[in-house]
C-alpha cells in the first residue's frame, strides 16, 4: 500500500498483481478479448490471386511507355507494339493550334505506313445533331478532333504486331461546339507487323501526350 501527494491510500501494481491474482488474470484476459476483436476488424493481408465466384481472375492493363510532343506536328513512338500483347489501348490528350481532325498512322522499324490501306467508319454527335460517314482507301486512320482547349482520345488496336491486317476502335471527346463526341472504328488493310504509332493534326501543330498500355494476354 502506497499513499499519494495529498495522503490518499492506493494499491500499487506490484501489491494488486501480488495480491490479488485473479484480478490479474482477469485483467489480461479482457485485454486479450479486445485486442483479438479489434485485430479482426482490421484489413486481411491479401495472398494468392483475386477471385470472381471461385475463379481465379486474369487479364488487366499494363503500361509500356508514353511519348510527349510540345507544338510539334506529329507524335511518334516506336517499339511499342511487340509480341508481348495482342490488344493496346493508347491514352491520348492535349490541344492542338486550331479546331482540326486528328489521325494516326501505323508504323514499323520507324517508318509511317502512309500508303492508302485505311478504312475507317466514323459517328459524330454535336447538340442534337447525329452523321456518319465511311472513308475507304486513304492514308491515315481518322482518331476524332481536338482544339485549343482539351481533347482526349481512347484507341484500342488488336494485333497491330501480328502480321494480319489491324483493326481499331477510337472514342474521341473535345470541346468544340460545347461539346462534341467522335466513334470510330476502322482498319489497316495490309497484313504486315507494327511496332510503332504516329499520331498527328490534320494541320497545324499539337501539344499531346500519349500513353500506351497492352492487355494482358492472361
Amino acid at each position: 500500500m502506497a499513499t499519494s501527494a495529498g495522503g490518499l491510500p492506493y494499491v500499487e501494481t506490484s501489491d494488486l498483481v501480488s495480491g490479488y491474482p485473479a484480478v490479474s488474470e482477469l485483467l489480461a484476459e479482457t485485454l486479450d478479448s479486445q485486442l483479438a476483436a479489434k485485430a479482426a476488424l482490421a484489413s486481411p493481408a491479401f495472398t494468392g490471386s483475386p477471385t470472381l465466384n471461385g475463379s481465379p481472375l486474369a487479364g488487366g492493363l499494363a503500361y509500356i511507355t508514353s511519348g510527349t510532343v510540345a507544338a510539334g506536328s506529329s507524335l511518334s513512338i516506336n517499339s511499342c507494339f511487340s509480341a508481348a500483347f495482342d490488344q493496346y489501348l493508347v491514352v491520348i490528350g492535349g490541344v492542338t493550334s486550331a479546331d482540326v481532325a486528328t489521325r494516326f498512322r501505323l508504323r514499323a522499324a520507324g517508318v509511317d505506313a502512309s500508303a492508302a490501306n485505311y478504312t475507317y467508319q466514323s459517328l459524330t454527335a454535336s447538340a442534337t445533331v447525329l452523321a456518319g460517314s465511311r472513308t475507304s482507301g486513304t492514308t491515315a486512320a481518322e482518331l476524332g478532333g481536338m482544339n485549343t482547349d482539351a481533347g482526349g482520345t481512347l484507341l484500342s488496336l488488336w494485333k497491330p504486331f501480328i502480321a494480319t491486317p489491324t483493326v481499331y476502335r477510337a472514342t474521341n471527346a473535345y470541346t468544340s461546339s460545347g461539346a462534341y463526341i467522335y466513334e470510330i472504328a476502322g482498319q489497316h488493310t495490309l497484313s504486315t507487323s507494327y511496332d510503332g504509332i504516329s499520331i498527328y493534326p490534320a494541320s497545324g501543330t499539337e501539344t499531346i501526350t500519349a500513353r500506351v498500355y497492352g492487355y494482358k494476354n492472361s
